[in-house]
């Protein structure tokens, strides 16, 4: 029991009680300091490097997790041994970078480039993430003591604006630093160590299941955050993207292979995005930055692995925030799964009808969990998903600080979608008071945009989500959700673009994009080229890009394909003034000044020369059917086209109503 206590404080910590639990920690080898091995060295977790023997973890293909049962003053010893070397590291280290000047405090220089101290700029990122050139420029002492750096940036390399207003004004987040608790990482790997290693020795990711089970103890310290050091490949099991990773056909090279087309319509839209995804980062401020190729590979990876989806906005702002924590490929597959699994597979269609429909059930739910706050909205007649919707579009990648956006990620991961209806419901309850004293419709607007970002303590959040929504599971919110999608459905005419095909419903499951193998293989001995001479027009029809085109044009001919039909139709129906000519004529009318002023929105796709022709066709058609129209209008004496409809003394035009033949042809 001195051990626990030593490592869990005064009282054993909660599931691990009775002796034969504490005599497993004879299995572990961890040294105070979270050391693990990586890469021929031994690495701190407050980013201490120092040499170490190949002989150590040659037989370790990933980071070693930790131990834990070493008697403390063990660790000690080791620990100051280590110190030691790492002063001789660093000392060496400047010797050779004596030109490069004083180093400032908080960057420590290694044999393998400059890394971050705890708790200062860019501690908290993925080390590949690390710009090295703002923290070499960070780590010259400027030669004047009161010159202050053009910029400063925080744990995950965001860009600190300088507050000069009270201390009371400040934001709460900003003075905590983000360093990891040595205590709470051993509890996450004693657990990792009883759950998953089956025989006495060092426990690596690899001894750990691909897929963690879902487990009442797992969920209650799932709830308490994961130490940020484990979180990549935490995130990875606890969502299924490190299994999906495993069983995928496709490995991540082969997919960035084939995405890497830059005439692609989704490569030009992700190009213009990428400066725009988040500017205020040092990893993405710049098309040099060192996130910015990573985004590109993974977005681009992204709309060609899922040709119903695309490319989205909103999937730009996860994915930088992926890559900040993790490595690209995991990004990728994290992605993936959030795509496919985790959320429902409309979320990021061209029509977003999966994510309108959870703004539906978002309203439905406040309406029986937050009477007063639905109350207020309805009473100022405020559409909150105006600002919800992005709320869920970007995960709340781009609304909340990310410190506390790790938390909710981690729940994410772990409960899926329903995390996202039960902490909007805690953010809304707890400016429930302040919303019922506002006055105004666009004072109230305000202060639920300013939601997010006024969130500094997490603990409160959560408190007040799980409290208010206990109820709340996965069979409500989908029960939920089939309803709604079923309105927006019937309210759109279950139909996407072309109202003359199929009916475009949402798909329950996303179709992925599969590699050409044969492409691959060379060509045997004695080949032809010319024998396959309808290769050229086998690849030309599968580019996406020229179906895009043959399906523009299939849409801008509709029209004029329906010319010959409506006239044949206004034909039959006479020219007698009663309610189905009536109804007929209104609806040709209606119809193609709709698309007219909708045409920007329909060919947005297409670009070049032609868009140009394809607009000029769809236009052309639907002016025919207009004056079609009109003309009929005409024929049934609607029009006032004859001198006695503007003069008294004019006789009227004697006129003979058909019952059919409805087309006056002289």
């Amino acid at each position: 029991m001195d051990i626990a206590k030593s490592f869990f404080g005064n009282r054993p910590h909660e599931g691990y009680s009775g002796k034969e639990d504490f005599n497993e920690l004879g299995k572990l080898n961890i040294e105070e300091g979270n050391s693990h091995l990586c890469g021929g060295r031994v690495e701190n977790y407050f980013g201490k490097i120092t040499p170490s023997s190949p002989k150590e973890d040659s037989n370790l293909n990933l980071p070693f997790l930790g131990s834990l049962a070493q008697h403390k003053s063990s660790a000690l010893a080791n620990y100051a041994t280590e110190s030691q070397h790492v002063e001789t590291a660093v000392s060496d280290d400047e010797a050779d970078l004596a030109g490069l000047g004083e180093i400032s405090e908080g960057i420590s220089i290694m044999s393998d480039g400059l890394t971050p101290s705890p708790g200062g700029p860019f501690s908290a990122l993925t080390p590949s993430m690390w710009p090295q050139d703002i923290l070499s420029k960070l780590c010259q002492q400027p030669e004047d003591p009161n010159s202050q750096p053009e910029y400063r940036f925080d744990e995950f390399g965001f860009r600190v604006e300088e507050e000069d207003g009270p201390e009371q004004s400040s934001n709460k987040l900003l003075g905590i630093p983000f360093v990891e608790d040595p205590q709470h990482r051993l509890q996450w790997v004693a657990h990792l160590e009883f759950s998953h290693n089956k025989e006495v020795c060092d426990l690596t990711w690899d001894k750990v299941d691909v897929r963690l089970p879902r487990t009442e103890k797992l969920r209650s310290m799932v709830h308490a955050g994961i130490p940020h050091s484990l979180r990549p490949q935490m995130w990875l099991r606890l969502s299924g993207g490190l299994q999906k990773k495993l069983s995928s056909e496709m490995s991540y090279k082969d997919i960035v292979k084939m995405s890497s087309n830059d005439a692609l319509m989704t490569s030009k839209q992700i190009e213009k995005d990428l400066l725009r995804t988040m500017p205020g980062n040092a990893c993405f401020s710049h098309l040099t930055s060192t996130g910015i190729p990573r985004l590109r590979r993974v977005l681009r990876g992204l709309a060609w692995l899922y040709p119903d989806i695309g490319y989205c906005q909103g999937t730009g702002m996860i994915a930088a925030s992926l890559l900040l924590l993790m490595e690209e490929e995991d990004a990728f597959w994290m992605m993936s799964t959030i795509v496919e699994d985790l959320l429902p597979a409309s979320y990021y269609s061209s029509t977003l009808i999966g994510i309108q429909a959870d703004q539906r059930v978002l309203r439905t739910l406040i309406a029986s969990y937050l009477p007063d706050v639905d109350h207020a909205l309805k009473e100022h007649d405020i559409e909150l998903s105006l600002i919800t919707l992005h709320w869920f579009l970007t995960l709340f990648a781009s609304v909340v600080h990310m410190k506390i956006l790790l938390r909710i990620w981690d729940l994410f991961f772990f409960d899926g979608s329903l995390v996202l209806f039960q902490t909007t419901l805690g953010m809304l309850k707890i400016k429930e008071p302040d919303l019922k004293v506002l006055e105004n419709s666009a004072q109230i607007f305000n202060a639920l945009s300013d939601i997010p970002g006024d969130v500094e303590d997490v603990e409160c959040l959560f408190e007040v989500s799980f409290s208010i929504a206990s109820s709340l599971n996965d069979m409500v919110i989908e029960t939920h959700r089939r309803r709604h999608l079923a309105y927006l459905m019937a309210d759109q005419g279950a139909l996407v673009g072309n109202p003359e095909a199929a009916p475009n419903l949402p798909k329950q499951h996303l179709s992925r994009n599969k590699q050409d193998r044969s492409t691959d293989l060379a060509s045997p001995p004695g080949y032809n080229p010319s024998a396959g001479q309808n290769y050229t027009e086998v690849t030309k029809e599968s580019d996406p890009n020229h179906l895009i085109i043959k399906k523009s044009w299939e849409l801008a001919l509709g029209p004029l394909k329906q010319v010959p039909m409506n006239l044949f139709i206004m034909y039959m129906a006479g020219n007698s003034i009663s309610i189905f000519p009536i109804m007929m004529v209104g609806m040709l009318i209606v119809r193609p000044v709709k698309a007219l002023f909708t045409m920007q929105t329909t060919f947005k796709m297409i670009e070049g020369s032609h868009a140009i022709g394809q607009k000029f066709v769809y236009f052309l058609g639907n002016v025919a059917s207009v004056a079609l129209a009109l003309y009929k209008c005409h024929s049934m004496g609607l029009l006032p086209s004859h001198s006695s409809d503007w003069l008294a003394f004019v006789e009227p035009q004697a006129r003979v109503e058909f019952s059919g033949g409805g087309l006056t042809l002289i």
